[in-house]
């Protein structure tokens, strides 16, 4: 796996994980495997993966009330809850994930940006072997 990684702690700067390879599927398949191979480990880990709904095409109703029940576009499209063990380092962090061509749109910048600046990372990763490098950097053994 050819790995190129910027990784920056100072606020306003966003921290990103971006791995090369890239799985030919859909970002909805490829966080349907992610969280696959992530939450039989949760338990004997201790971590929690948690997925944000955002994606997808919605009907005008229904993306009304996503809205209403405080859904914000762009937000990540996973938040893993680590605990505080010092080892570790952050006990939250967030995972974008893209397939294909897909880059970041102007909100999910923004909130990458307003995230980093509230000193949690944000990693955008294309493959289940990028996530699983960027979980190993936090010390989480998956």
């Amino acid at each position: 796996m050819n790995a190129q990684s910027k990784v920056v702690r100072k606020p306003s700067e966003i921290v990103q994980e971006m791995i090369e390879e890239r799985d030919d599927i859909s970002e909805n398949k490829l966080q349907n495997e992610v969280c696959k191979r992530l939450m039989p480990l949760e338990e004997e880990q201790g971590f929690r993966v948690i997925a944000i709904p955002n994606g997808g095409k919605r009907r005008a109703r229904e993306a009304k009330q996503m809205k209403n029940r405080g859904l914000r576009a762009g937000f990540p499209d996973l938040m893993i809850l680590a605990g505080t063990d010092i080892k570790r380092g952050t006990p939250i962090i967030f995972i974008e994930l893209k397939v294909g061509k897909g880059t970041t749109s102007d909100e999910q910048k923004e909130w990458h940006t307003w995230l980093n600046d509230m000193l949690f990372p944000v990693f955008v990763c294309c493959s289940v072997g990028s996530v699983l490098t960027v979980l190993r950097s936090h010390g989480l053994r998956v």
